[in-house]
């Protein structure tokens, strides 16, 4: 068996500003108010080099404004961004061994002019690999050494990934915005790789030949199957999988028919939990000598975590046409803030999801911000093999993040009503330290330890055991009779 114990040999954390300046084309209405922007941050490519990785990706924007004319319009923008992570010294790490997620932060849109604004953004990655510690006990091959072996997980965790296109057709008017999101519903491990099924939403705002506003949901199943190397190995797997929107066109057809095509990215990541030793302790029957230990911080276990969580909040609305007001549609991005550990081995996600609504009313549109607290317990079968760790001195590692595909509200008097859907993925690792046995040498040329009697009864002290008194006696032939130990020398 194996003699190794599974470390974090990447864990960084880096973030990156994006600001650019934009002008758009004389064929665009000209800015009258920013009535909000969303964001969407794609992760492109991880390239290996050396001493680094570095990762590229784009920040993708819809500015949505009132022109001049009171009408509503959106124009979509993007800023490439780019990040180097440093490598360990040893290496060994491969691009399927890196899991890597983007999200953006402090996303602002400043108007600079009738065609001219700055947007920026805070592009936060965090890079994860594991890697192979070897536990290897070095010993001279000596007569007499005895080493204590203890049994711990070996983990590993492989990534994917996979890109794909999805279209659709839907009847409306003039489309002013549409947004995109990837909702995953299974994934499982087959013989070609991780089988993936979920759905394609597109969420659009159209403006009809009444003059009104009409928001429309189109979904389309997604059903695809991402090749991912060494999924095949022995022991338990599980599977996370996380969709993104990466671009989304909209064509408007003369009969009134609008045609959408989604292009989307998954990332795939595969979780294998088997079984390896190592020697936590050791000593010489032969002689004195003084065994070496280190000290690791070793990830004892992985699991994905999937799930979905309704938010409610209210905000009381001022002005003096406020109970005028009515819902129109809205949109959300997620935040992850932390993950702690709960009795009996849940885990509590915490984050907040922050909600842009339009609302009409008065002949105008009316931008509101909110801001709904997450906070999600996570607990399936498989976690509860976790709660003994933490309670032990483990430390859950979340590597999650929150998206807000939905949100919808109405109005009661002043008071916006607001409810949202929050979608929860990403995978839990168990950090752990662990001390083993590094080198044990039998020393030859030592004296020998002097002679004691052939027969020993010896009562241990609380919580003493075999093992412990073994070594004290250097020996191995140690039995247990009515609560004491019988010692043969």
């Amino acid at each position: 068996m194996n003699q190794y114990i599974t470390g974090m040999q990447i864990s960084h954390t880096a973030a990156v500003e994006v600001t650019e300046d934009f002008e758009m084309p004389e064929y665009r209405p000209e800015i009258r108010k920013a009535a909000g922007v969303q964001c969407t941050v794609t992760r492109d490519n991880a390239f290996l080099e050396e001493g680094t990785v570095e990762v590229s990706g784009c920040v993708l924007y819809t500015v949505l404004y009132l022109s001049g004319e009171g009408g509503l319009t959106s124009v979509p923008f993007y800023s490439a961004w780019q990040a180097k992570i440093p490598m360990p010294e040893e290496g060994g790490i491969g691009t399927e061994d890196l899991h890597i997620t983007a999200e953006g932060e402090n996303i602002t849109c400043r108007i600079t002019g009738p065609r001219k604004l700055t947007l920026s953004a805070r592009v936060k990655i965090r890079c994860t690999a594991l890697g192979a510690v070897d536990c290897t006990a070095e010993t001279d091959g000596g007569e007499g050494i005895v080493l204590r072996r203890e049994e711990t997980p070996a983990v590993g965790m492989k990534t994917c990934r996979r890109t794909g296109t999805v279209s659709g057709e839907v009847t409306g008017g003039r489309v002013i915005f549409c947004r995109g999101s990837v909702q995953i519903g299974e994934s499982r491990l087959t013989p070609e790789g991780i089988s993936v099924s979920g759905e394609a939403v597109v969420q659009m705002l159209t403006y009809g030949e009444n003059g009104s506003y009409t928001p429309i949901r189109c979904r389309s199943a997604i059903r695809e199957v991402i090749p991912c190397a060494g999924a095949e190995e022995a022991g338990k797997t599980e599977t996370a999988v996380t969709g993104t929107c990466a671009a989304l066109t909209v064509t408007e057809g003369e009969d009134g028919t609008i045609g959408w095509e989604m292009e989307y990215d998954l990332e795939g990541v595969c979780l294998t939990e088997s079984t390896a030793v190592h020697a936590a302790d050791g000593y010489c029957t032969a002689c004195e000598d003084t065994p070496v230990f280190r000290q690791s911080e070793a990830v004892t276990g992985g699991y994905p975590v999937k799930g979905r969580i309704t938010l409610t909040g209210e905000k009381h609305l001022r002005g003096d046409d406020a109970a005028g007001l009515q819902f129109l549609c809205g949109w959300g991005r997620g935040v992850f803030e932390r993950g702690e550990t709960l009795p009996g081995g849940r885990i509590l996600l915490t984050g907040t999801a922050h909600c842009t609504v339009l609302l009409t009313g008065s002949g105008d549109i009316v931008t509101e911000e909110a801001a709904l607290p997450i906070r999600y317990e996570y607990d399936p079968g498989q976690m509860r093999e976790a709660a003994g760790r933490w309670e032990n001195g483990g430390v859950p590692d979340c590597r999650c993040s929150f998206t807000v595909p939905e949100i919808g509200g109405h109005m009661e008097g002043t008071v916006l009503h607001l409810h949202a859907e929050a979608v929860c993925d990403g995978i839990v690792l168990c950090r752990q330290d662990t001390v083993w046995l590094q080198a044990l040498t039998c020393h030859r040329d030592r004296p020998l330890p002097r002679v004691r009697p052939a027969l020993i009864l010896y009562t241990p002290d609380a919580g003493e055991t075999p093992w412990d008194v073994q070594k004290r006696y250097r020996t191995e032939n140690v039995t247990e009779r009515d609560g004491r130990y019988v010692i043969r020398k």
